[in-house]
């Protein structure tokens, strides 16, 4: 019988059913507990520039607003006041830092609520948008109207908040972002002139400001596990403040030019947040709070016409500069729109100037993001407490006794301890891990005054696990046959040119790994991997991931692939295969015998021809935040999903067959899956559609009515599974 296809694409389903991921713009917060007015009041009346933290507790608030115009949303949540000093707040309203409880507002579960004068407005906006177009780290933002209690109406700057959630969005995977506690200086900065607290006449007077920075974990749900507590210390244990800025990269050279001219309040070491990427051991800078002035190039004046940008761009640009005029002006009314949507501003004949001047700068640069620079400041651990002397100077200089000054640290034997300066340590319980390694843990007192613990690397404590795994590095620029990795090694292949089959063999199937990296893979390549151990006992906890947060035997990150193959065989890790980053199309991929996942894609762009996969001790196929087009899919014996997608996933597959596996199709957290003719053979549950994650909707499945799904099925209340009369066009897999 003759396939009838229908002119409605992929892409249209994604439009039509499409789930919001813009923020509201309006929300109306009412506080169903605490009395906020009243904590505002007492915030006036408080003496002190500042807002201590004792009025920076939460209290219950209902969220209301408007979906698709139309439907009002209710959500529970809480949310406190946010912010160091008074700026943050006038007599009737504040910045908050607001939560949503086991929910979300499209995708943002806990953001902030900024009064617009704590970030010179619009000109945030401005920046944050070109920091984005360039590729570097910024939480979104917008202005917003806020109503609180139906009585006090705002306009305030929302911003996602900077966690777990806001990589995922970047297409990181969790990994720490070091802040920096600044609760020793801003604790003095509080209470100068007042002698109970304060500790001489200097400090009373207000004089003495101990500019005392040590760093934190900001997003303290990365610390799961022993091994996730090692790699926050792998990340404070150089120099991350030097490997962040001071690094031979034309890209951070430009970002710290930009951030020098137009936002340097966010380069102060306590405004500082800083992503630490296992995988390169590499630092990447997150915009945060710069304080943006625009330069003062043209007028205020109003754009209302487009034609007046090219007007603009004539008398800015001369002939001898290699800027393209119909370009330019292109990129510029692409980020008008984007202004004016987020700022509610029209944008200025000034804005336009400051983007050529801008755009301009950017040319000289090659904005190539750091994948292969080596730190140039490995090391910065501390070999013992007299080395925080200099540090912790300005305490000692005013007669704060050695023996109530703490650190904490993680030793070998795997161990937080929260120790003093005679080395007298107490381990810290698990439920205080994150309170302490987050810049929570309390202080000691001294007179009356808070010493806050630092969190530090000494060198004699320091865990050596690290030193024991080897990193190499690789540039192949001509074709070779075999690789053998011994064991505890992470082998890093960066391929310019390779034509032929390559077969790997992994000495030790959970700690040899290979990386592909920043590659170009063609249609001739051939990836074939085996270990030389088929027999070993695991233990989970050895290998969902290492110091380099690899989960894959095989990764392929970063890379380009036009046709390649892949066969994997009996690995021991908790992916076969990994691929993140990567873009392209492949022609198929083959796995067998995994202890846990066959193959993971991650925050990728693919097309594959054909995948088969037998003998995973977990998921099968796993497809998180990414696009995936498959034509076929074959996938036996999965001790629990067959094929599992989820975390914002869009994937069309025309074939696929499940057999023998706790669940055929899995879709959640915001994902769609079409698929066109599917085949299930012995599953508990052949196909589900739910939530796991609260900051993500449900899953939504699109399967061709044709297919006769007799078997069990669950879709929660967040989710729906439709049948359509569509048979879905993958056009061009075939020709792979």
């Amino acid at each position: 019988m003759n396939i009838i296809k229908f002119i409605i694409l992929f892409i249209f389903f994604f439009s039509k059913f499409s789930i919001a991921s813009e923020f509201p713009d309006k929300i109306n917060i009412y506080f169903t507990s605490k009395n906020y007015f009243s904590v505002l009041h007492l915030i006036n009346f408080d003496k002190s520039p500042m807002i201590n933290e004792k009025f920076k507790k939460y209290m219950d608030i209902a969220i209301t607003y408007k979906e698709n115009e139309k439907k009002v949303v209710y959500k529970k949540g809480k949310a406190r006041i946010t912010g160091q000093y008074k700026d943050h707040l006038n007599q009737l309203n504040s910045s908050l830092k607001v939560t949503i409880e086991k929910n979300n507002i499209n995708n943002y579960q806990t953001f902030r609520l900024l009064l617009p004068n704590t970030r010179n407005g619009s000109n945030e906006i401005f920046l944050s948008i070109l920091l984005e177009e360039f590729g570097y780290l910024t939480p979104k933002k917008k202005i917003i109207d806020v109503t609180i209690n139906d009585t006090i109406s705002y306009k305030a700057i929302f911003q996602e908040e900077i966690d777990s959630l806001f990589l995922e969005k970047n297409n990181f995977r969790d990994s720490p972002i070091i802040k920096i506690d600044q609760r020793q200086t801003f604790h003095n900065r509080y209470f100068s002139r007042n002698e109970k607290y304060c500790l001489n006449s200097l400090d009373c007077a207000g004089t003495a400001d101990p500019n005392i920075f040590f760093p934190a974990i900001k997003n303290s749900d990365f610390l799961k596990n022993e091994k996730s507590i090692e790699i926050f210390f792998d990340s404070i244990s150089s120099d991350y403040i030097n490997n962040t800025f001071n690094i031979s990269n034309e890209s951070i050279t430009f970002y710290k030019k930009l951030i020098n001219l137009y936002a340097p309040h966010s380069l102060n070491e306590h405004n500082l947040k800083i992503l630490y990427d296992p995988i390169y051991n590499r630092y990447l800078p997150i915009y945060d709070d710069g304080d943006v002035k625009l330069r003062e190039f043209c007028s205020n004046k109003q754009i209302e016409k487009n034609e007046i940008i090219n007007e603009l761009i004539a008398k800015r640009i001369n002939n001898l500069e290699i800027l393209e005029y119909a370009k330019l002006e292109n990129k510029i009314i692409t980020f008008k729109k984007k202004f004016e949507k987020r700022s509610k501003e029209l944008l200025t004949y000034n804005h336009v100037c400051n983007l050529i001047y801008i755009y301009k700068l950017s040319n000289k640069y090659n904005l190539k993001k750091p994948l292969d620079e080596r730190l140039i400041y490995p090391n910065k651990l501390y070999k013992n407490i007299s080395d925080l002397s200099e540090q912790y100077k300005p305490l000692y200089d005013l007669n704060v006794e050695s023996n109530f000054i703490e650190y904490i640290i993680f030793d070998k034997n795997k161990n937080l301890k929260r120790c003093n300066s005679n080395s007298e340590c107490k381990i810290i319980n698990v439920d205080k891990i994150k309170e302490n390694l987050s810049g929570n843990a309390k202080p000691t007192k001294f007179k009356n005054y808070n010493i806050y613990p630092a969190i530090i690397s000494f060198e004699k404590n320091y865990r050596n696990t690290k030193n024991n795994i080897r990193n190499k590095k690789m540039i192949l620029n001509k074709s070779i046959d075999k690789i053998n990795i011994k064991k505890n090694t992470n082998l890093y292949l960066k391929f310019n040119n390779h034509s032929k089959d390559l077969k790997i063999n992994l000495e030790d199937p959970i700690t040899s790994k290979l990386i592909i990296y920043d590659s170009y893979l063609d249609k001739n390549f051939k990836l074939i991997v085996n270990s030389s151990i088929k027999n070993i006992k695991l233990n989970n906890s050895d290998i969902r991931y290492n110091n380099q947060l690899l989960t894959g035997c095989v990764t392929v990150i970063d890379s380009i692939i036009e046709g390649s193959s892949f066969d994997i065989q009996n690995s021991k890790c908790e992916d076969s295969i990994n691929f993140v980053r990567s873009n392209g199309k492949i022609e198929n991929i083959y796995v067998n015998n995994s202890y846990q996942d066959g193959i993971d894609f991650d925050f990728s762009n693919l097309k594959i021809k054909d995948i088969k996969i037998e003998n995973a001790g977990n998921d099968c196929l796993d497809f998180s935040k990414g696009n995936y087009e498959i034509l076929n899919i074959s996938v036996k014996s999965c001790k629990d999903k067959g094929v599992s997608i989820g975390e914002k996933s869009n994937v069309v597959i025309k074939k696929v067959k499940t057999n023998n596996s706790k669940f055929g199709l899995a879709v959640k957290d915001s994902s769609k899956l079409f698929v066109d003719d599917f085949k299930n053979i012995n599953s508990e549950i052949c196909i589900a559609a739910y939530r796991k994650k609260e900051h993500f909707n449900g899953g939504y499945i699109f399967i061709n009515k044709k297919n006769h799904i007799d078997c069990k099925s669950y879709i929660d209340k967040f989710s729906f599974l439709k049948k359509t009369e569509e048979i879905l066009n993958i056009s061009g897999l075939e020709k792979i």
